[in-house]
């Protein structure tokens, strides 16, 4: 709540504040260090690249509640209070999303301790990373338009913001499904999910669950050694985890560094080995 108490502290607008409490209302909660698939459900689904798909199927309400929505609106409110205003220094850009390309979270961080103390200075900072907030969302948006050469594959790309403890960053995530098989069978279906995070203490760190039918097989990757290390030693942990859920683990490989694009499997079920 660091940040929200931040901008209050600014006394900016009503509607920006009231946007601002939808983006932090919409942020994912890892509570106690983990999320459970209901809350990442529903944050998947508020992440503002449905929006024009809920708007399309006569959904507004459900639209209006998203965070592309709030971004909008947080962009109209500084606009109206601000006016032209200068623009201010842009800050570096992670690398944009690309289908099929491995999430990366190389997202800047910009302490509370470095906010402008002038409220007209503090908006229109907010502005620009609004700005380019929307920009990138609508870079996922692009990136998740059905491919017309691959009938029936699908890919969706998003950022969600996370909450982790103290900590507020970005749990940039791909769910890809690859369109092959008898859709009537579940067990017939590939799906492949790829995520990457940036924590304290952590460095960077990601994973990709690939999983058709019951059998499911998990690439964990992390850039610092220590952290390898770390997610090595719960191999044996995860691979409970996995049974309990009903899944059949297969290959669970843990690496040091963050994956290439040469790393990237030919196909869903390149990790699986349902026979270990």
């Amino acid at each position: 709540m660091g940040m929200l108490n931040a901008l209050s502290a600014q006394a900016l607008p009503e509607p920006v504040m009231r946007a601002a409490k939808q983006l932090f209302e919409n942020q994912l909660v890892a509570k106690d260090g983990k999320i459970n698939a209901a809350a990442l459900k529903t944050a998947i689904g508020i992440s503002g690249i449905f929006q024009e798909a809920k708007l399309g199927q006569g959904k507004p309400e459900a639209a209006t509640a998203d965070t592309k929505s709030a971004l909008l609106a947080m962009r109209q409110g500084l606009a109206q209070w601000l006016g032209d205003q200068t623009p201010i220094a842009q800050i570096k850009q992670p690398l944009p999303p690309l289908k099929h390309a491995s999430p990366r979270a190389k997202l800047p961080e910009l302490a509370l301790e470095e906010m402008p103390a002038d409220a007209e200075e503090f908006g229109r900072l907010l502005l620009d990373r609004t700005e380019g907030a929307l920009a990138r969302l609508r870079l996922h948006q692009h990136a998740s338009l059905p491919d017309a050469n691959k009938p029936g594959d699908q890919q969706w790309n998003l950022d969600l913001p996370l909450a982790y403890g103290s900590q507020q960053t970005v749990l940039s995530l791909q769910i890809e499904h690859d369109g092959g098989g008898d859709p009537s069978r579940t067990d017939d279906r590939g799906w492949q999910v790829r995520f990457a995070v940036n924590l304290k203490g952590l460095g960077e760190i990601g994973a990709q669950v690939s999983l058709r039918g019951q059998n499911a097989g998990v690439l964990l990757w992390a850039e610092e050694g220590a952290t390898a290390t770390q997610l090595s030693s719960a191999i044996d942990e995860l691979r409970t985890d996995l049974e309990r859920a009903g899944l059949t683990p297969g290959a669970l490989v843990v690496r040091h560094g963050a994956p290439g694009d040469a790393m990237r499997p030919g196909s869903t079920g390149q990790f699986l080995d349902a026979s270990r």
